[in-house]
């Protein structure tokens, strides 16, 4: 960088020089002659100016004048031409050096120029004195746009600044509008060699907290410091960009003041800047600053939400180059569960992090959006945790958010995890082939198992957020691997008993196996004899493998179904129910006790273990026998 010494200043050379040779070779007498160099806040104006003594000699000066200051020469003496000098001919004298002050760097190099702005204090403080210099620095005209000069006494007190509030003040009280400790990473930096230092300030010209990088030196016991803002990425347009600013500036606190004034100023309320906080982990894993006071102490791996592994997330992420991790976590600012995209970093032992929250689409007018969501925030934990804590989480009722719950199949068909149905017995371990087909009787299986990258299918299911009832179901599936993952959203205004009511029969049937095969034959026959079993028109009946009635919202119990007669056509569907050996459709006219008419019925019976489960509709209108 240059200085204030002397130099040789090459364009008054020239001018001189240009000069003289005007004089010389012309004849003329030129009173004054000037060139000036613009050097930004310093210009530079250089003269030459001659003249004819009383003996007919000429005499040449060279002066210059920084900035409009008074001229000052720059001849030690009188050059004199020779009485006899000869027009054409060169005559020299000794030569002289042109001093000025250095050129100063361009605030388009902001470390350059900050340093040489504090390098002139010092001068400053050199030349005038210590009074002189501090009132100097203390008035508007010492301020060079957002550099200005704030000086510290032996007792780190601030005696100039650009804010007048501050002067008086304690370094350990001048902090950032966050109350980041800026005073004392000034003081704590401070050398006679100078160094750098980012901490957090208000910008006077914006008003705003900005990071300010400062270039601090200690000298004659005095701190000199200045430096420039830089705005912090926008929160709303750059969020990753403001959270690893955010990270980092917590990292500096830390190397500048150490550990312990790291996690002091990280549990107060004041370094929170609305959703974003410093999350600090001590060497044990265990937190040692954090937001929710309840958290400190404990260990970071094992805390969760809701059974979701947030914090061994958190850390298995963490590394000295610094990693992103999206997880699912509460937001204080909402009280919701909500994602949460953090910047972690391994910093000498610590594991320092913050992060933002995204609400994500909403479940009610995005539920596409929604589930693919879903089944990204598994996929993540998936890369992060493994396979063993991903396939335990999801197969909890932990996982299930509402009528979202993850699945996840082999390539092969087999089922590994399912978190609405993990507890039903021989469900995990059973595979979609002969199995994936829904109640209006598609085979999903193939168009499951056939995707190769991602993609929707659609099918008729069991909405557990809906008392189980059979909707059509919309589901996003992704290939990890040689693994499945998917999720789906229902339909909540398919009516499949509108839709297909037989596909709802077989539905109802299905549901009251699964009833029979997770609680057991006293269980399933006491819940069909309820009035909660019944839907309208809709029931399930149970009857002995001799056709004797187990359970029947309308009919009494204990008779035999081949007691009774054939319907009003005479067909005896009595017998052809009872002769069903594993599944089949049987029709008849039977009593419709939700209209009190004779109307066409279909009947789904399927014999499973020692007993038949049968359901049926009605076709619409009371049924009239054909004309003879």
């Amino acid at each position: 960088m240059m200085t204030r010494r002397l130099q040789m200043f090459s364009v008054g050379a020239l001018v001189i020089g240009l000069a003289v040779a005007a004089v010389l070779l012309s004849g003329a007498i030129p009173l004054d002659f000037a060139a000036s160099e613009n050097q930004g806040a310093g210009e530079i104006d250089v003269r030459v100016q001659a003249r004819q003594t009383q003996s007919g000699r000429v005499e040449v000066r060279a002066q210059s004048s920084v900035a409009g200051s008074e001229w000052m020469t720059h001849t030690p003496e009188a050059r004199l031409l020779p009485g006899d000098a000869e027009p054409g001919l060169w005559y020299s004298s000794s030569s002289f050096a042109l001093s000025v002050p250095a050129q100063h760097p361009d605030i388009s190099e902001p470390d350059a120029y900050t340093q040489w702005f504090v390098e002139q204090a010092i001068v400053r403080y050199e030349r005038d004195g210590r009074e002189a210099t501090l009132a100097y620095y203390n008035t508007p005209e010492s301020i060079h746009g957002q550099w200005y000069m704030f000086i510290m006494d032996e007792e780190d007190v601030v005696v100039a600044h650009e804010n007048a509030d501050l002067l008086g003040k304690p370094a350990a009280e001048v902090n950032g509008p966050d109350g980041y400790p800026a005073g004392l990473m000034v003081v704590a930096v401070a050398s006679a060699e100078g160094a750098w230092v980012d901490y957090q300030f208000q910008n006077p010209q914006t008003g705003q907290g900005e990071i300010k990088r400062s270039w601090i030196v200690r000298h004659d016991g005095l701190t000199f410091g200045s430096g420039w803002y830089v705005p912090a990425p926008s929160k709303t347009l750059d969020p990753g960009g403001y959270t690893k600013s955010f990270v980092a500036r917590a990292i500096e606190l830390y190397d500048v003041l150490g550990r312990d004034a790291l996690i002091e100023y990280y549990n107060t309320a004041e370094s929170v800047d609305g959703s974003w906080y410093v999350f600090v982990i001590g060497e044990d894993g265990r937190n040692v600053a954090h937001q929710v006071r309840d958290f400190i102490g404990l260990v970071a791996a094992e805390v969760d939400i809701d059974g979701y592994p947030a914090g061994a997330m958190v850390v298995a992420v963490a590394s000295e180059e610094g990693a992103w991790v999206d997880y699912w976590y509460t937001n204080l600012e909402t009280n919701r569960s909500e994602t949460k995209h953090s910047w972690v970093v391994k910093h000498d032992g610590l594991i320092i992090g913050s992060g933002w929250y995204e609400e994500g689409p909403s479940r009610e007018h995005a539920p596409g959006a929604y589930t693919q969501s879903y089944v990204e925030r598994a996929l993540e934990m998936y890369r992060v945790l493994g396979r063993e804590a991903t396939f335990e989480y999801y197969n909890s009722q932990e996982s299930i958010d509402g009528e979202w719950y993850l699945f996840i199949h082999s390539v092969d068909g087999t089922r590994l995890v399912n978190g609405a149905r993990a507890d039903r017995p021989g469900w995990l371990g059973s595979n979609l082939h002969g199995t994936g087909v829904d109640v209006t009787g598609y085979d999903y299986t193939a168009d499951t198992l056939s995707i190769e990258t991602s993609g929707w299918i659609s099918y008729v299911f069991p909405n557990p957020d809906a008392e189980l009832q059979y909707q059509r179901k919309h589901s996003w599936i992704v290939r990890q691997g040689d693994l499945l993952f998917g999720s789906g959203w229902y339909d909540r205004n398919y009516n499949l008993a509108e839709q297909d009511p037989a596909g709802y029969a077989r539905a109802l049937v299905q549901d009251a196996i699964d009833r029979y095969d997770a609680e057991g034959r006293e269980a399933v026959i006491e819940y069909h004899n309820s009035p909660e079993s019944v839907d309208g028109e809709w029931y399930v009946s149970i009857y002995e493998l001799d056709g004797t009635r187990l359970a029947h919202p309308y009919l009494p119990l204990g008779e035999n179904v081949l007691d009774g007669g054939p319907d009003v056509t005479g067909r005896h569907f009595r017998e052809e129910f009872i002769a069903i050996e594993d599944r089949g459709w049987v029709s008849y006219v039977f009593l419709n006790p939700d209209s009190g008419e004779q109307e066409q019925k279909h009947t789904w019976v399927v014999r499973h273990g020692d007993l038949f489960f049968a359901a049926g509709w009605y076709e619409a209108g009371a049924y009239e026998a054909p004309e003879s």
